[in-house]
């Protein structure tokens, strides 16, 4: 559905302070980028948690698929 590439960020941004070696402006990005990751990994475990949950019934799933789904959102 979403595809989030931070990499393509650090490889943007990054490249130029590593090889003109300000380390303080690399690893800013870097952690960033690690920001950016964490983040939208939170945001899809708790949309898949709460979707598992909330349309289950719209889905026409069994009462125990829905927390197989929501463990399955957390892999």
């Amino acid at each position: 559905m979403v595809r989030f590439q931070s990499w393509q960020t650090l490889l943007q941004f990054g490249a130029e302070p590593l090889a003109q070696g300000r380390v303080s402006e690399l690893q800013r990005v870097v952690r960033f980028t690690l920001a950016l990751d964490v983040g939208s990994s939170a945001l899809g475990i708790v949309i898949g948690l709460a979707g598992a949950f909330l349309f289950a019934s719209i889905l026409g799933w069994a009462a125990a698929d829905a927390p197989l789904a929501a463990a399955y959102s957390c892999r």
